[in-house]
Order: C-alpha cells, then sequence, then structure tokens
C-alpha cells in the first residue's frame, strides 16, 4: 500500500519541572540536550521512505534524564548514518528495532559509567511505518495509540508495576539498564496501515494528566496532525502540567 504520513510533534517542561527531560525524534528531527519546548508544523512523509518516529522520557532527576534522552535520539542518528543500519530496517524492522534499543541502551550505560553515576535512563515509544506494516515498539511506560474509526486502542505494553506503599509507579524496564542486573525485552507490535488512521505517540506527561477517554474525543475533533498535537499538548497543560509532555501524532493519509 502506497500512502503517506502526516506529522506533528510538541514538547514542553510543563508547569512544574524547571526543564524538559524529554526528548524525540521524528524523521531525522531531535533537541540538543538542553531545551524548554518545542513545536512541529505540519510535515509529510511517504511510506516508501520507512520513516520512524520515537518518543523519549528521560528519568532520574538530577541524574542526567535530559542526557539519556538526547543519547537515545542521537544513536538512531549514528545508526541510520550507516548504510548498513539503513539496510537493516528495509530487511527486518524487528530485528533493527531490537538492535537499535539494545545500542541505545549500552550508549546510554557507558555514559552513565563514565560520570559516575548510578541511574540514568529513559523511556522509548516508536512507530516505523514501511509500506506493508506498522511496527510499534515501546521500552517503559511511554505510550503508542492508534485510533481508527472512532475507537483508541493501545498498540504499547507499559513495562511498570504500581507500589501501593509508595504510592507511585516503578519502571520493571528503561533505556539504560546495566547487563548485570538483567537484558531489556522491547515490545514490538504490528498493525495493517490504513487510510485515516491516526497514532500517537507520548510520554507519561499526557497519559498521566488526561485520560484516554478524553484522548480519544481529542483526537477524534481534529482533522490533521498538528491539530491534534496541540490539542492533546496544551490540554496536558491546562489539567495540571506536572510533568515534561511530549506528543507526537502521524495520521495516515
Amino acid at each position: 500500500m502506497d500512502y503517506a504520513i502526516e506529522y506533528a510533534c510538541y514538547t514542553g517542561k510543563g508547569k512544574l519541572r524547571a526543564q524538559n527531560q524529554d526528548n524525540f525524534w521524528t524523521c531525522g528531527v531531535s533537541l540538543p540536550e538542553r531545551h524548554d519546548a518545542y513545536t512541529d508544523p505540519k510535515s509529510v512523509v511517504s511510506a516508501e521512505d520507512l520513516p520512524m518516529f520515537f518518543v523519549f522520557d528521560g528519568m532520574g532527576g538530577e541524574q542526567k534524564g535530559e542526557t539519556a534522552s538526547y543519547l537515545c535520539a542521537q544513536t538512531v542518528d549514528a545508526v541510520l548514518a550507516d548504510p548498513a543500519g539503513v539496510a537493516a530496517r528495509a530487511a527486518d524492522a524487528d530485528a533493527f528495532l531490537r538492535a537499535l534499543c539494545m545500542q541505545m541502551n549500552a550508549d546510554v550505560t557507558r555514559f552513565a559509567d563514565a560520570e559516575g553515576l548510578e541511574t540514568v535512563g529513559s523511556t522509548l515509544a516508536c512507530a516505523l511505518f514501511a509500506p506493508d506494516r506498522v511496527t510499534i515498539c515501546n521500552v517503559g511506560d511511554s505510550r503508542v495509540y492508534r485510533f481508527r474509526d472512532g475507537q483508541l486502542s493501545l498498540c504499547s505494553k507499559d513495562h511498570a508495576l504500581f507500589d501501593p506503599e509508595a504510592k507511585r509507579t516503578g519502571l520493571l524496564q528503561y533505556i539504560g539498564v546495566r547487563e548485570e542486573e538483567f537484558t531489556i525485552s522491547p515490545h514490538l507490535a504490528h498493525a495493517a496501515p490504513q487510510a485515516g488512521d491516526v497514532y500517537l505517540l507520548c510520554s507519561d506527561g499526557l497519559t498521566d494528566m488526561v485520560p484516554e477517554e478524553r484522548i480519544r474525543a481529542l483526537i477524534s475533533m481534529c482533522p490533521t496532525a498538528f491539530g491534534a498535537a496541540a490539542l492533546l499538548y496544551y490540554t496536558a497543560l491546562e489539567n495540571g502540567g506536572a510533568d515534561n509532555v511530549t506528543v507526537t501524532v502521524c495520521r495516515i493519509l
């Protein structure tokens, strides 16, 4: 199926955080290590180009979460700068994404060891589009949703567990885990592309602030990716903006 993807991205530090530790990678565009906010106006790319979209949510507060998310984006650039990486993406999306996650993990842990930091990490959510299918990948609790025929479906899998005593959610997997602790296992899912589908990639700064039913309603109101991304982002801020917020919306034309 020959199709195009219209996409847009919003990211910002929210209302309570001192800095934005989120980052993203959309068709070669990402942010520097230090940044506050970014808005990407409407862009369109062909599925034949095998476009990829990532959202990274850096964790660790003073433990350089912004560096972890930045390094993840830089790893994507480095892998795709090598013709072998480009060939691997076209040959087998699943194997490519698994290997890419492992490389990100190695790059982040190498940085942590060099800086003498115990925990430096980032979550990851990704969508890779191809003419015959869409491949979803995630590590941690950043999410990917699909909106189709008025319904919102979760395509990713949260690697997280709620601790009732601490009253907070802890991550079971993230980019930045040392090999001696355990080996990360990225979640992979697939879908057949269909005209009108909308894919949403987001950090938990959106999902913690906006319920899924509201997310569904907001996407249904917007005929463009840019409109949906803006509406979701500003709704998260209006609902408290307690964390960094990153939203990438991809609409199949």
